[in-house]
């Protein structure tokens, strides 16, 4: 019980709304904003839907979640509900970003990524600056009450400039692409808002391959607790790594949640990341 008051305080603090909000209340908008993502550890393969953000991500759902009957956190997914997200991105000079999952039919659904990133730099005799663009398109096919299978290209290319104003003879522009082959898995298994949602994926570019998995059990329709696993491979080199996560959600309500967790590398990758964010939907 005293456990969780303290998690109705703290998502309470990062969503002053909260009291004010009943369970009818809920519609098409949600607010998440915090540190997100940053122990999810799945941008490691350009996996664009999930790069970390220090800001505010917007979502739009296109039809309303207040009577889904699932977890709360993946209500639009259970219930095939499209939508798209924006996202002010304090780690971007150029933002926002855009994204989106968007269900066709039964059985067919494209989740889909634009993200701009500007980087630069000047001093008394040079500047250089980089636009860098990343895209995905992944689509995913519906197998059977359990099972969704996708398959899509993840692509970086960067634009860069840079100028010696004092000499001269330092001038040049160039530009790199790269792409990821992806093949993902959705294992979803719930009954009575308890179960099983495992999500898992391999990609491969010319320079490494990544294998990923992240599975949430759910307690409730409130309750859900996450673990991830990301292991990466460089081609032509003995160099890889891998990290492990763990992550709670908890939902005080149908409109605000508390989502927190780390992310740490095994071995000689030795680092750890942690996230802290709420949500909050009206």
């Amino acid at each position: 019980m005293i456990r969780k008051k303290l998690l109705v305080l703290a998502s309470c603090l990062f969503a002053p709304f909260c009291f004010s909000q009943s369970d009818s209340d809920t519609t098409h908008h949600e607010i998440n904003y915090g540190i997100i993502d940053f122990d999810s550890l799945s941008f490691v393969d350009m996996d664009f839907s999930e790069i970390p953000v220090l800001g505010v991500r917007y979502n739009y759902y296109f039809d309303s979640l207040k009577d889904v009957d699932a977890p709360y956190a993946i209500a639009a997914d259970v219930a095939r509900i499209s939508w798209i997200d924006l996202e002010l991105n304090l780690l971007t000079e150029i933002s926002p970003n855009i994204g989106g999952h968007f269900y066709l039919n039964d059985q067919w659904s494209l989740e889909a990524d634009f993200i701009y990133d500007r980087n630069s730099y000047s001093s008394n005799s040079t500047s250089q600056k980089e636009d860098n663009i990343y895209v995905d398109v992944v689509a995913n096919y519906t197998l059977n009450d359990n099972w969704q299978l996708g398959f899509g290209v993840r692509n970086f290319t960067e634009f860069s400039e840079y100028r010696d104003d004092f000499n001269d003879l330092s001038n040049y522009d160039s530009t790199d692409s790269d792409s990821n082959i992806v093949m993902q898995s959705r294992y979803t298994n719930i009954i009575n808002n308890q179960g099983w949602d495992v999500a898992s994926s391999v990609s491969s570019s010319s320079d490494i391959n990544t294998f990923k998995v992240r599975a949430t059990h759910y307690t409730s329709k409130q309750n859900g607790l996450t673990f991830g696993m990301v292991h990466v491979n460089e081609n032509g080199d003995s160099d890889s790594f891998t990290a492990v996560s763990f992550g709670h959600e908890y939902w005080t309500s149908d409109t605000v949640s508390i989502d927190y967790g780390v992310g740490f590398g095994i071995g000689d990758s030795s680092f750890v990341l942690v996230d802290i964010n709420a949500k909050w939907r009206f």
